[in-house]
């Protein structure tokens, strides 16, 4: 595993200087960024060293990216090279969560906040299962995975007997028309006007599609914007 820092989102290309010794096997490693398996590398027989060319979006800041062999043969691994990639930006979207394309049922309400991109969020999500926000008209250019960044803001806290604050961390079950159903987990972000962004890997059809945020038996974040971005290009 490696710790990566990139200073901005967007496309990055990840050159692995690799050996596997292998003149005659082919040998290969799964990628997967923040622990989501992305794809797997086919390395084919080599001898020497080689560099792999693996474009992935990546968010700002701190990414961990695991390489695991998935050859025959045990693998050498010398160093990872993160080298940024603008050619393809405009595969990157983003779509504001206080959009009137956007489906809000329940208690979600679209709320006033300057430090919010759009000036506006979209609160009271969850704590009964028809509070949603429903994402629509959601693009993709393929069908294949996508990397989803959500951009929230979370201070809930629960009360203390011992003077201390209780933080709680919130979740959301995300759910797209393609099939995908997961539970993301928001790190507290100490303020509602503190906005956060964590990724996860969602799975998005050809065409237009649909995202869902809900949480039966609890609130979930307020949520800020979505960007989607293909996880990986050729």
């Amino acid at each position: 595993m490696f710790t990566t820092e990139v200073p901005a989102d967007g496309y990055y290309t990840l050159g692995l200087r690799y050996s596997t010794n292998a003149p005659t096997t082919s040998n290969g490693f799964q990628i997967a960024p923040e622990d989501q398996p992305l794809e797997n590398m086919a390395t084919g027989p080599t001898t020497g060293w080689n560099e792999s060319a693996n474009r992935v979006y990546l968010h700002s800041g701190i990414n961990n990216v695991t390489y695991t062999a998935t050859g025959s043969t045990p693998a050498n691994v010398d160093r990872l090279d993160v080298t940024p990639d603008t050619s393809d930006s405009s595969s990157v979207v983003t779509y504001q969560a206080e959009s009137s394309a956007n489906t809000l049922q329940g208690t979600a309400i679209v709320e006033s906040n300057s430090y919010a991109a759009g000036g506006a969020e979209v609160g009271w999500i969850g704590n009964g299962s028809g509070n949603t926000i429903t994402f629509n008209g959601v693009n993709a250019s393929l069908t294949e995975t996508y990397r989803l960044a959500i951009t929230y803001a979370n201070d809930d806290s629960a009360s203390s007997g011992n003077y201390n604050e209780n933080l709680i961390d919130r979740a959301a079950t995300v759910a797209t028309s393609a099939g995908t159903n997961e539970t993301v987990h928001f790190r507290n972000t100490y303020s509602w006007s503190q906005f956060w962004t964590i990724d996860t890997t969602v799975q998005l059809t050809a065409g237009t599609n649909s995202i869902i945020f809900s949480n039966p038996t609890a609130f979930a974040p307020d949520l800020d914007q979505i960007t989607v971005a293909p996880a990986a290009l050729s």
